[in-house]
């Protein structure tokens, strides 16, 4: 066995390994309400960002794709596109929080300084 055939074999990706993978990837990348930090929401949505474009990419190598399949992809791309604007608007809620908590101790600063 030669070094490039040794290789293959012990990095070879195996489907059980690639599904486990995945389906972390899934984990992270499924929207929840409770987030409350934007960073965390910031990282969420360039994940989303390129795992769609990541998509897209594969329906552009594909060429022998059915057109159902390529079509429940364009579909799922949508989803993962509409999960970015859950992400965004959960954002604007965290900025608008905070903008009030901020304001609110502004104003007892202010109110103490008088």
């Amino acid at each position: 066995m030669t070094a490039l055939e040794k290789y293959e074999v012990e990095n070879k990706i195996d489907e059980k390994e690639f599904d486990h993978v995945m389906s972390n990837v899934f984990h992270s990348l499924t929207f929840h309400s409770s987030y409350t930090r934007v960073t965390l929401l910031d990282k969420k949505d360039e994940m989303l960002d390129q795992f769609a474009q990541l998509l897209e990419t594969f329906i552009d190598l594909k060429f022998s794709t059915p057109k159902i399949q390529k079509l429940n992809i364009i579909n799922f791309i949508d989803k993962v596109n509409m999960q970015r604007e859950l992400l965004e608007v959960k954002r604007n809620e965290i900025t608008v929080s905070q903008l009030r908590t901020a304001s609110k101790r502004f104003g007892k600063k202010a109110q103490s300084s008088v």
